[in-house]
């Protein structure tokens, strides 16, 4: 059987951990705490994310950028987006007007 593996290019269904680390990254802008792209997740949660080099803001929304996935109608209320977007669009939003 062949294993479905994730390409953010081709969008698709992102893995979990991606659509985790996004909602991080919405409390914490949320919350009104600065973040600077570089330093995007504490070195802690980085690792329990992926164990790969340091990842940024911009390459989160990157691997969401065509995402299918519909996100909870929670997320949807606190994005101030209709019920049933995807990640795809919350991305592109946060994107045009936090970064």
């Amino acid at each position: 059987m062949k294993k479905n593996i994730f390409k953010a290019n081709r969008g698709g269904h992102a893995p979990g951990h991606l659509r985790e680390a996004f909602w991080l990254y919405v409390e914490d802008l949320e919350s009104g705490k600065e973040i600077d792209d570089k330093e995007f997740l504490s070195k802690d949660i980085q690792e329990i994310f992926w164990d790969e080099k340091k990842r940024t803001v911009g390459w989160l929304l990157g691997q969401l950028w065509n995402c299918t996935d519909i996100m909870p109608s929670e997320g949807c209320l606190e994005l101030e987006l209709p019920q049933g977007s995807t990640y795809a669009r919350a991305a592109r939003l946060i994107k045009s007007h936090k970064l």
